[in-house]
């Protein structure tokens, strides 16, 4: 596994909603851009980022961060 630690141009979709159609095409593009590596993406738990609709290319693996937990959270204290 190789760390990449340069300033990175990446895909960008700038749309005004954002949907399961809108991730769908963002993947894609990220695939496309990084065709030769191995993608490894951290995202949130958005609905359009865990819908059965996602279609995930082969060169990139999904982890989610944990669900909301505003106990663990310290500006939730305040």
């Amino acid at each position: 596994m190789q760390l990449i630690l340069r300033i990175w141009k990446s895909p960008s979709l700038f749309t005004p909603n954002v949907n399961i159609n809108c991730m769908n095409i963002f993947l894609e593009q990220i695939s496309q851009y990084l065709r030769t590596r191995e993608v490894f993406l951290v995202m949130d738990c958005a609905s359009w980022h865990k819908s059965k609709g996602l279609k995930v290319p082969k060169n990139i693996e999904i982890r989610y961060l944990s669900p909301y937990s505003p106990k663990l959270n310290s500006i939730e204290r305040l």
